[in-house]
């Protein structure tokens, strides 16, 4: 064990985060400056032993320079230390083996100690008293710490695997995870979570993935998260199965004012979906693996906490988000572009994507990235580091050639792309024609709650019957739109607003069927084409660089569209008309328009037909009279032809004065 003096204060902001949330009016004086560097097993049982409420070590820092592994044996073979008021830091390295009837790191962690980077394997505890995997009694701050093992009830009080008791005013958990499975039947049981058996305090950014089930009958209080809340769980998640005489995926005596943003796995907890109340919602396990709950997880995090939740792309926490500090740690080298050189025309853009090399570094220290273009009179480049990655796009302006050039904020890596910018192109550019191919599932394999809407075929243009109210320009170039025709008015309606640009620059289109990617380009057209970030992880049929793939990432993240059951977003597949209705409804509401309206179904004979999933759409989209129906039916599984589409859409607009 090395003991190096220390010239400064160790762990001060966390300790001043601390005295504030508590409201403490004071620092209290460091007893020792002194930084303990542990390597071995022998020296950390010897440095734990002189651990206690005399020689409680304030001020001092504990840092692990390897992984320790105790021996594996039958007995016992740990004695938590009594109480600490210091800074302990894993360094991320493991503690492995811990065998103990007395509890796992620590008995009591003081007001000014901080313990972090710790992972606790294969630890089993005999829990025969209050114990928990780190501490017993958490005063202090325990942050990016994640236990496994088991534990098993002999007797005791509460248990929780990051923390016994997380005490009033004082105690902080923060980005932890419990992998310790919890288990018994012992009658003194009073208060088991996964993370707190009682918290009192703070807990944040904590995940349970293991089983805390106790035996029925006794008395009990079981939480995934934590086993008896009093003051604040916030953005916290549990996959776990929980079970007990009193039990909640999340905490057991819910203030519903002391827990935000919080989730479980009804089916993987057991605890079905009954359970959700304000602050706790289940989300099944297909969705926890996507992107956008990604983004609800890092949307909640408070600014104190820098860990954000990641993709488990290495299976380390079975496809479930993980927090940043668990993927191994990967030094970036530099950055990589995928374009080295594009050709465009005039009014044309162009997406480039930066990645770190190697791509899967973890050790990414930019979040800022200078874009420049060397003539912007040819091209301009602007862009961003995302929840999804750094990306950026080009805008070709006039005739000539240019280089753009991306640089991390210190200047010490840049790629460059060649622009060679020719002629203008049409002022407003053509839409890409749908994939000639067929959709790639039958009509029985309905979306789980995609948006549908469609047009009526062959009636007036707006919902009154009379002709458009809109003072905007109705000329277009389209020789397939004629006058007289019954969609000739909204044809030239969505081309003014550059909303559907036709299949090419002379044909609209007409009877062409419309496809979901289609449809959800045009929704992100109205929303003028927000930027967006590619996330492979959004549907897996979504690849990157296909003209529907902004509009499908903007879809996912805005909930407007959330895919099939089986998680796909069939791009190519002809969308049908209770699809639209549901995408325009939650397009409405996502706006924050009034969508309260509701038609009278009675009179379409086939208005059972309509989907569950698009009930309340369609009757909002009948009632707003966007869709009149066709042939007398409402025909929620037909398809919808590129006119009926535009007529629908200038109903929309008009109807909300957009």
């Amino acid at each position: 064990m090395t003991k190096v003096k220390r010239t400064t204060g160790i762990a001060l902001a966390a300790v001043l985060f601390i005295m504030i949330m508590a409201g403490n009016p004071a620092l209290v004086s460091a007893s020792d400056n002194s930084t303990y560097r542990i390597s071995t097993a022998e020296e950390l049982k010897q440095l734990f032993s002189q651990m206690t409420s005399t020689k409680d070590y304030t001020g001092a820092t504990v840092e692990l320079q390897k992984d320790i592994v105790l021996e594996k044996t039958d007995k016992f073979n740990w004695e938590p230390a009594a109480y600490f008021n210091g800074n302990f830091n894993g360094n991320g390295h493991r503690i492995v083996n811990i065998r103990s009837y007395k509890g796992g790191l620590f008995s009591e962690l003081g007001e000014q100690a901080v313990v972090e980077n710790v992972i606790l394997e294969d630890i089993e505890l005999i829990i025969a008293d209050s114990m928990g995997g780190i501490v017993k009694n958490n005063s202090g701050l325990i942050k990016n710490c994640m236990v496994s093992g088991k534990a098993e009830f002999d007797g005791g009080n509460e248990f929780g695997g990051i923390a016994g008791r997380n005490e009033t005013e004082q105690g902080v958990i923060a980005n932890c995870v419990n992998k310790i499975s919890i288990t018994g039947n012992y009658g003194r049981i009073i208060a088991v979570g996964g993370i707190a058996g009682i918290n009192s305090w703070w807990i944040e950014n904590c995940c349970n993935a293991a089983e805390v089930s106790l035996e029925e009958g006794y008395s009990n209080e079981v939480g995934g998260i934590a086993g008896r809340n009093y003051r604040y769980i916030g953005n916290c998640y549990n996959i776990g199965r929980i079970a007990g005489n009193e039990h909640h995926p999340i905490a057991v005596n819910v203030d519903a004012q002391a827990i935000l943003n919080c989730y479980y796995e009804p089916e993987l907890s057991g605890c079905g979906s009954d359970m959700a109340e304000d602050g706790v919602q289940p989300v099944r396990k297909s969705e926890m693996k996507q992107a956008s709950f990604l983004k609800k997880l890092n949307d909640g995090l408070r600014e104190i906490y820098s860990n954000n939740w990641v993709a488990d792309s290495a299976g380390i926490n079975g496809g479930f988000p993980i927090l940043q500090w668990q993927q191994k740690r990967i030094a970036m080298t530099g950055i990589s572009i995928d374009l080295s050189e594009v050709t465009l025309k005039a009014n044309e853009t162009a997406l480039i994507k930066v990645s770190s090399v190697p791509n899967n570094a973890t050790e990414v220290p930019y979040r800022e990235f200078v874009w420049t273009s060397s003539d912007s009179s040819v091209a301009e480049i602007a862009g961003n580091a995302g929840a999804y990655g750094v990306q950026g796009r080009i805008t070709a302006k006039k005739s000539g050639n240019c280089i753009v050039t991306v640089k991390t904020e210190d200047g010490k890596y840049a790629v460059t792309c060649t622009v060679h910018v020719k002629e203008a192109a049409p002022s407003v550019p053509p839409e890409v024609t749908p994939p000639d191919k067929t959709p790639s599932d039958s009509t029985d394999n309905s979306p789980s709650d995609l948006p549908d809407a469609a047009p009526p075929d062959g009636e007036p243009s707006n919902p009154s019957g009379d002709s458009p109210t809109t003072s905007v320009d109705m000329k277009h170039p389209f020789v397939d739109v004629h006058e007289g025709d019954w969609y000739q008015q909204a044809a030239g309606f969505v081309y003014s607003k550059g909303i559907m640009t036709g299949m090419n620059e002379t044909e609209f289109g007409p009877s062409v069927k419309l496809s979901r990617g289609q449809f959800a380009t045009i929704l992100y057209r109205m929303e003028n084409e927000p930027e967006t970030w590619y996330d492979a992880a959004a549907f897996p049929d979504v690849s990157d660089g296909q003209f529907y793939t902004g509009p499908a990432m903007w879809a996912k993240d805005s909930g407007v569209i959330s895919g099939y059951d089986d998680g796909r977003f069939g791009p190519a597949d002809e969308i049908t008309r209770e699809q639209m209705a549901v995408m325009m409804f939650r397009y409405a509401d996502m706006l924050g328009l009034d969508t309260t309206t509701r038609g009278d179904m009675g009179a379409f004979p086939d208005a059972d037909r309509v989907s569950p999933f698009a009930d309340e759409a369609v009757k909002w989209a009948v009632g707003m009279g966007f869709i009149k129906g066709d042939g007398g039916l409402v025909n929620p599984q037909g398809t919808a032809e590129r006119a009926q589409c535009a007529t629908i859409i200038m109903r929309f607009m008009e109807g909300y004065e957009l």
